[in-house]
């Protein structure tokens, strides 16, 4: 007796193919769903790097803007020994529990020393006349070449520099008041601010 194989093989082979191709779906399924999450994990991944750069971005610009206010803090502390034109080193090292360092105060304090140069140049110039300074005494000229922490040094410097050639010119003269070099106007502005 001979039994044919035929059905049975038949049968064998698609019971086969259906198991195949379920395990295929099931395969094709999860690389499916795999490609979905590296996608999404590739758009989380550069939603985050965004948000990082920004946030770097932001704390760059704190970091300059308290840098910039801490110097302004330093120079107005320290206004009258930068109208004399003393060192930054000799006065760095009079200070204690600084804010900043000493190497990011160099170029603040370059920038306010060229700047109010220039301020005392144009101040004391013998054809400049009263009517040339805004109101916080500053040369009109040069107003719109300094930014605003230049101009606000310039102006705490000019304040300073008349408090201490009143002081410089009483201590010489005994008590006796001598005009200083400022033109009239500045004092009586620098007076009403």
């Amino acid at each position: 007796m001979l039994f044919d194989l035929t059905a049975l093989l038949t049968t064998v082979a698609g019971c086969t193919a259906t198991i195949i191709a379920i395990v295929g779906g099931f395969i094709a399924s999860k690389l499916i769903s795999l490609s979905t999450r590296r996608s999404d994990s590739v758009k989380s991944l550069n939603e985050v790097l965004e948000e990082l750069d920004f946030k770097q971005n932001k704390m760059e610009e704190l970091i300059k803007k308290v840098t910039e206010d801490d110097a302004k803090d330093f120079i107005r502390k320290n206004i009258i020994e930068f109208v004399k034109n003393t060192k930054l080193v000799d006065l760095y090292k009079k200070e204690d529990r600084l804010n900043i360092r000493y190497e990011d105060l160099i170029p603040f304090w370059d920038k306010c020393k060229n700047s109010w140069q220039e301020v005392k140049k144009v101040i004391l110039d013998k054809n400049y006349k009263n009517e040339d300074l805004n109101i916080d005494s500053i040369p009109n000229i040069l107003v719109k070449d300094l930014d605003d922490f230049e101009y606000l040094i310039c102006k705490y410097a000019i304040e300073a520099y008349e408090d201490y050639i009143e002081t410089t010119s009483r201590s010489i003269n005994g008590g006796l008041h001598m005009p200083s070099i400022m033109p009239p106007l500045v004092k009586t502005r620098i007076s009403i601010c």
